[in-house]
């Protein structure tokens, strides 16, 4: 997990237009099926590990986008714009890969019309992600050890609400140990947890 600038050669990797992410129980990874931009559809699986690693990460960016010293004042902003982002999801279908193994869990609806993987190939496990930071966007180079297989996935920091709001169910239901900030845990989550 780096937190530099992406090199220039990132430029010319395939591009994440969609993900589907998912738990696979069997596996205890998370698993990101991704709609390409050249229409291909990859699968990578990535560990308890390395995602405790650049969630944080992903959470202080959100905090430096904010303008506000009073830590209430920007309790009140996240839980608003954390809102709004859900509010604005899109009804897209999901990018699903099915296997023989069942996944299962997902963040989204799998009764759609599946994008079926070509094969082996097109799945890996992520060991590195690198940051660029942006004006209101984040964009991460995922790849492998040997870098054989990377892509660039953009999130403007609506995308990246949304994101991190599928993970944040993803990691309950896998039961990870991970500390949310209690903007973005749900307000089902919240009241539930104040019942005696």
């Amino acid at each position: 997990m780096t937190e530099n600038a992406i090199p220039s050669e990132a430029k010319r990797l395939p591009v994440i237009d969609r993900v589907t992410s998912k738990y696979d129980e069997v596996q205890d990874r998370l698993r990101f099926v991704c709609a390409m931009n050249d229409e291909s559809v990859i699968s990578i699986w990535v560990t308890q590990r390395l995602l405790n690693r650049f969630v944080p990460i992903l959470l202080d960016w959100l905090q430096e986008q904010l303008d506000v010293a009073d830590k209430d004042q920007a309790e009140a902003f996240h839980t608003l714009a954390q809102t709004r982002a859900q509010l604005a999801m899109k009804e897209n279908s999901p990018v699903i890969a099915p296997t023989n193994a069942s996944l299962s869990d997902s963040a989204e609806d799998d009764q759609r019309t599946p994008v079926v993987l070509a094969g082996r190939s097109d799945e890996w496990l992520a060991t590195t992600i690198t940051l660029s930071k942006r004006p209101q966007e984040l964009v991460l180079k995922i790849s492998e050890a040997d870098e054989v297989n990377a892509v660039v996935l953009p999130l403007p920091v609506a995308a990246l609400r949304q994101w991190l709001c599928a993970l944040q169910m993803l990691t309950k239901r896998a039961e990870w140990q991970l500390e949310w900030p209690t903007w973005l845990v749900p307000e089902q989550e919240k009241t539930s947890k104040n019942v005696h």
